[in-house]
């Protein structure tokens, strides 16, 4: 189990990777990663070169940061806080040239330093907080200090930035990524393009918008602006849990697909969120690979050629795009793994059963505090901040409600759940001799419970035997009549006081 400052929460896909954009980054703490997010930065590690990652020699400051997110998905802090403290000597080679400073690439370094604990107002001599603060307009458009602006992706980023300083600039920025939203849900590429034009519609876009907008769903606008991105990535993804990216991205690729596969994580919507990570994975180097690709077990293809291609040819060490990048974006959505097995414990009503019309609670643990779990009810599924170690829901069923249902929980690797069915008010049916010699054995056959429901005989308000009834709701007792001479009380009772019998039996001599 693992805590960090944030969780990451977004890597920018392909057609963003030529603005050297990356991810924003989520809620505080998370659970341990699954089998496959470990894998993934396990590889990525090896990618890493005194720290960074060099393809040819030269530092490529925004794979490495990207890499760095994979790691912190993947359960390595300590590799990532390396990655970070590697580029802090050498920050301002990325973040300006000469007297252009760039926007989007502080928000990048920012939300780095920030996810690892690290001081974003004193960063390599830098203060990442007050420069991006400065390279945002009065309208909220992030920009370079030359004029240049950027896309969604960028300003989704510089949302997230700025949210989690707590920085006055945020609100502004948030109110100029709302403006990029069209009616149907997504958010387009780039500022001017029309909603209708076929560009338009924008996996990568609106996956980044709402992974930056986690950090202001308090807010009314903010909050319905995601449900609407979501329930359009929603019905983009195909059957098999992919997505494209856009018309310019036609095919499904795991950049695009990581990158939805947080966004529907991050909104609690489990169901696509694991099929997107089922996709990843079936484009994952899995153990126990020979051949070319026998030392890239955790790395994950492009697309299925490019899975095709390195089975036979291998990677090649100067390829970015194909192998190292979509390893670092697909870490995202690697953790939605519902095979996988989940820390979490949940704890619920014993036997199976509650009392329909009462509240019940269920108790759930193992994830550390700020870790976002989603839990499912019958009334929905909702994304729950862990407190005090716990979370804790209740569900209230009719009084009449005779229905099983499930309550179960996530934080992605695996889920818990328990099952448990309301029993309503009933009159049970008892069977036994009604008029007894003292110290007969007396046998009472109990019906009409539940199957293994627990149940008990009381005579004269002391219980005289108890244990579950059988598969049919059966439930046979035996006791001694070690009473005075007369009449006696007996109960008949199941889980709960609302189903019973009362009868009274004669003891003679």
């Amino acid at each position: 189990m693992r805590t960090t400052t944030r969780r990451v929460a977004a890597l920018v896909a392909a057609p963003a990777l030529a603005l050297g954009l990356v991810s924003g980054f989520g809620p505080a703490a998370q659970a341990a990663p699954g089998p496959s997010s470990t894998s993934a930065a396990s590889w990525l590690t090896t990618q890493l070169s005194n720290g960074l990652f060099r393809p040819g020699g030269t530092v490529n400051y925004s794979v490495s940061i990207d890499i760095a997110l994979g790691q912190l998905e993947g359960g390595n802090p300590a590799v990532a806080t390396q990655i970070r403290d590697a580029i802090a000597p050498s920050v301002n080679d990325y973040i300006q040239n000469g007297a252009t400073q760039y926007g989007v690439r502080t928000a990048q370094v920012l939300d780095l330093v920030q996810a690892t604990g690290g001081n974003g107002t004193a960063f390599g001599g830098v203060n990442l907080v007050s420069r991006l603060e400065s390279l945002t307009a009065a309208d909220g458009k992030l920009t370079d200090s030359n004029g240049g602006s950027y896309s969604a992706y960028g300003q989704a980023l510089g949302v997230d930035a700025l949210t989690a300083a707590k920085s006055p600039e945020a609100a502004q920025a948030t109110a100029f990524l709302l403006g990029q939203q069209c009616p149907a849900g997504f958010f387009i590429p780039f500022e001017g393009t029309a909603c209708g034009d076929e560009s338009a519609p924008d996996t990568d876009a609106t996956a980044q918008a709402v992974l930056g907008l986690q950090g202001r769903l308090a807010e009314p606008n903010v909050k319905a602006a995601v449900d609407r991105a979501i329930a359009w990535l929603k019905a983009r993804q195909a059957a098999d849990g992919s997505f494209i990216g856009s018309s310019f991205v036609p095919s499904a690729n795991t950049n695009s697909t990581g990158l939805a596969a947080a966004a529907l994580g991050a909104s609690c919507e489990v169901g696509a969120a694991d099929r997107a990570g089922t996709f990843l994975r079936s484009l994952q180097v899995p153990a126990g690979t020979t051949g070319p690709l026998a030392t890239a077990v955790g790395a994950v293809a492009y697309d299925q050629a490019t899975l095709t291609d390195g089975r036979t040819n291998g990677i090649d060490p100067a390829d970015v795009y194909s192998w190292r990048l979509p390893t670092a974006q697909a870490a995202l959505g690697l953790p939605w793994d519902k095979t996988a097995k989940s820390e979490l414990r949940l704890r619920g009503p014993k036997g199976g059963y509650v009392k329909a019309g009462a509240t019940s609670t269920f108790r759930i643990k193992g994830a550390p505090d700020g870790e976002r779990v989603c839990v499912t009810t019958p009334t929905g599924t909702q994304a729950v901040t862990v407190t005090g170690g716990k979370v804790e829901v209740t569900v209230k069923t009719r009084r009449k409600a005779t229905e099983a249902y499930t309550v179960s929980a996530t934080t992605g690797p695996g889920e818990v759940a328990k099952t448990v069915t309301p029993l309503p008010r009933t009159r049970l049916k008892a069977a036994f001799a009604k008029r007894v010699e003292r110290g007969d054995r007396v046998v009472v056959k109990v019906r009409k419970l539940a199957s293994k429901e627990r149940a008990r005989i009381v005579v004269d308000g002391k219980v005289v035997a108890k244990g579950k009834a059988n598969a049919k709701g059966v439930f046979v007792a035996r006791f001694r009549a070690r009473y005075g001479l007369g009449q006696h009380k007996l109960v008949a009772q199941g889980a709960y006081g609302n189903r019973k019998a009362v009868y009274r039996f004669t003891v003679t001599r």
